[in-house]
C-alpha cells in the first residue's frame, strides 16, 4: 500500500510499456511478466488490467488481478522440453546425412589440394569454406534445438527461424519424397519473441504436416508462408496437401494428449504445447482442413 505501481512490475521499461498500453487500450488480459517477490526470487505472473471510469466516463481508478502461474510456466517448461526431445531421434539421423554431403566436398577437395593440384586452387578453398559453413550451421542449429533454454524475449527475424527450421528437417523429408516450398515474404517486421520456442511450434507443425503427406501417394508436398497481416499482424501458415483432419478430432485437435498417430508416433501434446506458446506471445493458432 501507498506505493506507485510501477514498483511492483518489475523492470521500468517493463512497467512503462505495460502503462502506455493500458492507457492506449484501457484493458489488457492475461499479460504474462516475471517479478520478483520479496525474498528476490522470480515470480511468473498473469496480469489482467482495466481501467475504471465514473458516471460521466472520466477514468478514476483502474483495477488489476494477478495470478502465479510460475509452477505451470515449469511444468509447460518440462513438457516442451519432453516434446523436443521425443523430436530428436528422428532428427539425428537426418541431420547425420545432412552433413555427410557437404562434408564429402571438404575431403574430395582437400584430397586434392594435398596432393599439389595448384589448378584452382582458390575455388576449391572456396568450396571448402562454403561446405564447413553449411556442416557448422546445421550442428549449431541442432544444438540450439536440443538445449533447454530459460524463456528470453529478444528481436527474432521469422524469415530466420522458418528457413533454419526447415534445414533441420530436410533430409527427414527429401527421403519420404517430399517438396517443401519456402514462401517468404521478405519484409515482415523483426519480432519480440523468444526463437527457440517459435522454432519448436515450427519444428511441431511441420513434422505433423510430414506424418499427413506420408499417407498419400506422391506428390507429396509442404508449403511455408510469411505475410504481414491487417493488425499489424505476423502470418505463418503451415500448409500439406495431404488428407486433412477427421471431422471427430477437429474438435480435440488443441486437447493435451489427443492423437490421431499410432502408437510410439506422438504424445498428443505437440499442439497443444504450441498453442500455449503462440498464445504467451499474443498470438493465436487455428487450423484449416
Amino acid at each position: 500500500l501507498g506505493r506507485p505501481l510501477a514498483d511492483l512490475l518489475g523492470e521500468p521499461d517493463q512497467a512503462r510499456a505495460l502503462l502506455e498500453r493500458l492507457h492506449a487500450e484501457r484493458r489488457i488480459q492475461n499479460r504474462e511478466i516475471t517479478v520478483c517477490d520479496p525474498a528476490g526470487r522470480g515470480v511468473e505472473l498473469s496480469l489482467s488490467f482495466a481501467v475504471l471510469r465514473d458516471a460521466a466516463g472520466a477514468v478514476n481508478g483502474l483495477v488489476a488481478v494477478g495470478r502465479d502461474v510460475t509452477e505451470r510456466k515449469r511444468t509447460e517448461a518440462a513438457l516442451r522440453q519432453s516434446e523436443k526431445l521425443a523430436a530428436m531421434s528422428s532428427l539425428v539421423a537426418g541431420l547425420a546425412h545432412e552433413l555427410n554431403n557437404p562434408l564429402s566436398v571438404i575431403l574430395a577437395h582437400s584430397t586434392l589440394l594435398a596432393a599439389g593440384g595448384a589448378a584452382n586452387a582458390e575455388a576449391r578453398a572456396t568450396k571448402i569454406i562454403k561446405a564447413a559453413e553449411r556442416c557448422a550451421r546445421l550442428v549449431r542449429n541442432f544444438l540450439a534445438l536440443a538445449r533447454q533454454h530459460p524463456p528470453e524475449r529478444q528481436r527474432v527475424v521469422l524469415d530466420q527461424v522458418v528457413q533454419e527450421t526447415a534445414e533441420l528437417l530436410a533430409y527427414t523429408l527429401r527421403v519420404d519424397g517430399v517438396t517443401v516450398t519456402l514462401d517468404l515474404a521478405g519484409d515482415v517486421p523483426a519480432l519480440w519473441a523468444d526463437p527457440h520456442q517459435l522454432q519448436q511450434v515450427l519444428l511441431n507443425l511441420l513434422t505433423n504436416a510430414h506424418h499427413a503427406v506420408r499417407t498419400i501417394d506422391p506428390p507429396r508436398d509442404i508449403t511455408v508462408s510469411t505475410r504481414l497481416a491487417a493488425g499489424p499482424r505476423v502470418l505463418v501458415r503451415v500448409a500439406d496437401n495431404g488428407p486433412g483432419i477427421p471431422p471427430a478430432a477437429r474438435e480435440r485437435i488443441f486437447e493435451p494428449f489427443f492423437t490421431t498417430k499410432s502408437v510410439g508416433q506422438g504424445t498428443g501434446l505437440g499442439l497443444s504445447l504450441c498453442q500455449g506458446i503462440v498464445e504467451s506471445h499474443g498470438g493465436t493458432l487455428s487450423f484449416e482442413s
